[in-house]
């Protein structure tokens, strides 16, 4: 007997996409969203391919619930390649998310030519820095390209108020000055 999650069992599950039956489709997220390995993840990265709208806000959604590295990467690569509903989907799902693991992957996609995911990727930022307590992540965040990364960063280096916060707010400003 096959144990649930061998990549031959996941790819059983993954030919529920396929099926016309919404129900089913979703059964099949959900059933790889519970698995949670990183085969299920490159299951539900391939619903993400699929024309289906529903079956890629529920793929996204369940990549949100695993919360894992791998997980956020996907959604990362959504923000990239999918059409503007899809992307803030995945924008919504990172920010809630408020993990900083993707910092520098979100920071490389503010360097896209298109304008709509330059912005999708700078909105996720912000909400993921701005979520964060963490002093490094906030002092790295001044280093974006947008211009609103670096004032949430910013603005929340400065709440913080400790000795740490208000170096890593000098050491930028050195930095950006030329001092």
């Amino acid at each position: 007997m096959k144990k649930i999650g061998t990549p031959e069992a996941i790819s059983g599950i993954m030919k529920g996409f396929e099926d016309r039956d919404r129900f089913v489709q979703k059964e099949a997220v959900k059933s790889l969203m519970r698995i949670g390995s990183r085969d299920a993840i490159y299951g539900l990265e391939k619903a993400l391919a699929y024309p289906d709208n529903s079956l890629r806000r529920i793929s996204i959604i369940a990549l949100g619930k695993i919360d894992t590295y791998e997980a956020a990467l996907c959604l990362v690569k959504v923000i990239e390649n999918s059409d503007n509903k899809t992307r803030q989907q995945a924008a919504e799902t990172l920010g809630k998310r408020g993990k900083s693991d993707v910092l520098d992957e979100l920071m490389e996609i503010l360097r896209d030519p298109k304008q709509p995911v330059q912005e999708t990727a700078s909105e996720t930022l912000c909400k993921i820095v701005s979520m964060s307590t963490s002093v490094p992540v906030l002092v790295k965040a001044l280093g974006a390209s947008s211009r609103d990364v670096r004032k949430v960063s910013i603005e929340a280096l400065w709440k913080i108020g400790t000795p740490e916060a208000v170096s890593g707010l000098l050491r930028a400003w050195m930095t950006l000055t030329g001092i």
